[in-house]
């Protein structure tokens, strides 16, 4: 239901259907596009990172064209947004949030080095031209001046537990162990 969501109804049937699956409302959203995404990495110089295989996949339909080498490199905002788009692991979807997790715990911490502390107001402006939110510039550049305080090593990422229903592939929340989590 998420992945269908915000194609179907927007935002609001995205919002609802995290509040059916989660149990509160969400209070503020930030979306980027591909476009955005690609423009934000360039703009804090692209995100060094482990690569953790080669990748090399084509899709005409979608003009995508996918030529990474394995191993540590700096991924400029285009290669950035290939890795994270890229879908053929051995472990299927699960590596594939793996490398995203792994990817933006990368980026984060380099936002979050001593280089952007001084930057945080503009790094917000730059975020704020290029995502859609209902946040005010101000909000933003207040989260970006407290998020510069943040640890990287304080920051986590999970992946919701669940699989995948009636051997279909679609994948559905572990309701019990979601509310642990």
């Amino acid at each position: 239901h998420i992945n269908l969501a915000y194609a179907y109804g927007g935002l609001d049937q995205l919002k609802y259907e995290i509040k059916n699956l989660i149990g509160y409302s969400v209070d503020r959203y930030v979306k980027i596009d591909m476009d955005g995404f690609v423009k934000v990495i360039n703009y804090i110089g692209g995100v060094e990172f482990d690569v953790p295989q080669n990748m090399y996949y084509t899709d005409e339909s979608q003009n995508l064209h996918i030529n990474i080498k394995a191993g540590l490199q700096t991924l400029n905002g285009e290669q950035a947004l290939k890795l994270c788009r890229y879908r053929s692991y051995p472990g299927a979807d699960i590596t594939r949030i793996e490398v995203r997790s792994d990817f933006l715990k990368a980026a984060a911490e380099q936002v979050l080095s001593s280089k952007f502390v001084s930057k945080a107001a503009e790094l917000a402006g730059t975020m704020f031209d290029n995502v859609t939110t209902d946040m005010s510039l101000d909000d933003m550049v207040w989260f970006a001046k407290k998020a510069v305080t943040v640890k990287a090593s304080d920051i986590s990422f999970y992946t919701m537990p669940g699989g995948p229903a009636n051997d279909s592939g679609m994948w559905i929340p572990y309701h019990d162990a979601l509310l642990e989590m």
